[in-house]
């Protein structure tokens, strides 16, 4: 162990990393809102690029958070790993057992990525966490320490309310139209969503917008893509946005609402920490998905979280103290 007065014994690390990135920073035990360093590199979700490469990310964000902080690489106090992808237990002890391997942190923690969401903006962990990004994830626990989970079974069996969702039912409402011919007496505004998304492909038709979909790298990003201009075109009118905006909202407030049962968070005002660009992205998707709890009964305080590696800092704080 080293010795506390050591300036690394000072310091702590949280990595979030994902399908697409991995984010690590450094900063003080004592102040950890104080962020000395911030790195960033690929992919780490060791389900979808294997463990190794998942290391790999990992291990250069971290070494770039050390530059940035101009600092030279060394153990710290205590690190938290959030990773997508990191769910068995058996992924979480060999990410763990490589950290240790490297000298990394005297603590190491590796933890699924959407539990950072919530310790972002709840220090006791109690509360909901909701993220729709490309994908979609419930998370909460409560103050007797239960925990429990709703949706995140991936766009073949799941993933309402999510970036994929809101674009394939763009995309189905575009064939739909082609199906029928069009539809007598549409106006201006109903045709906006179509406009958009043939503009974003640079398609001529929606026959065209299928085949540029199915010719992409990957269809199911391609169509995630799509759900900003859906959010676009219902501020704008268009009535087919606004009624796909209206059903992502409500299928976002159901899995919330299950959690809320379940937990017992339907009795009283309760933090609901969201994430994920279809939320932290669209100021009518957070209002829509607030009326939509309300009807349902449920008092949730919305707080936004930019920076899941925030929940990830946090919890390394806290394992640092606790030794």
């Amino acid at each position: 162990m080293e010795d506390r007065g050591d300036a690394s014994s000072q310091l702590v690390l949280g990595v979030d990393g994902g399908g697409t990135k991995t984010v690590c920073w450094i900063a003080s035990l004592e102040r950890a809102t104080s962020i000395l360093g911030r790195g960033r590199s690929g992919a780490s979700n060791p389900r979808a690029v294997g463990l190794a490469a998942a290391c790999d990310a990992i291990d250069g964000a971290i070494a770039k958070a050390f530059d940035d902080a101009s600092l030279d690489r060394r153990p710290v106090a205590a690190s938290t790993f959030g990773l997508a992808g990191a769910g068995p237990a058996e992924i979480q002890d060999a990410i763990a057992a490589w950290a240790h391997g490297q000298r990394i942190a005297e603590h190491v923690c590796v933890v699924p990525d959407f539990e950072l969401v919530l310790a972002a903006v709840a220090p006791d962990g109690v509360g909901v966490g909701l993220i729709a990004g490309t994908g979609s994830l419930a998370f909460g626990r409560n103050a007797r320490g239960e925990t429990a989970r709703a949706g995140g079974w991936g766009y073949l069996l799941g993933d309402e309310g999510s970036g994929f969702a809101i674009g394939r039912a763009a995309v189905c409402e575009m064939i739909e139209r082609l199906e029928s011919a069009g539809r007598a007496g549409e106006s201006g505004h109903e045709q906006l969503l179509e406009q958009l998304v043939l503009g974003h492909f640079d398609a001529a038709d929606t026959a065209q917008l299928v085949r540029a979909i199915y010719a992409a790298d990957d269809p199911r990003f391609a169509i995630a893509h799509i759900a900003r201009l859906v959010v676009q075109a219902a501020v704008r009118g268009d009535p087919s946005a606004r009624g796909i905006v209206q059903k992502t909202a409500d299928d976002l407030a159901r899995l919330v609402h299950r959690l809320a049962q379940r937990l017992g968070f339907d009795q009283g005002e309760f933090p609901l920490a969201v994430a994920g660009g279809v939320l932290t992205g669209s100021d009518t998707i957070r209002a829509a998905l607030r009326e939509s709890l309300r009807e349902r009964d449920l008092v949730a305080r919305i707080e936004i979280v930019h920076e899941p590696v925030v929940g990830a800092i946090a919890l390394a704080a806290q394992s640092a103290c606790r030794k």
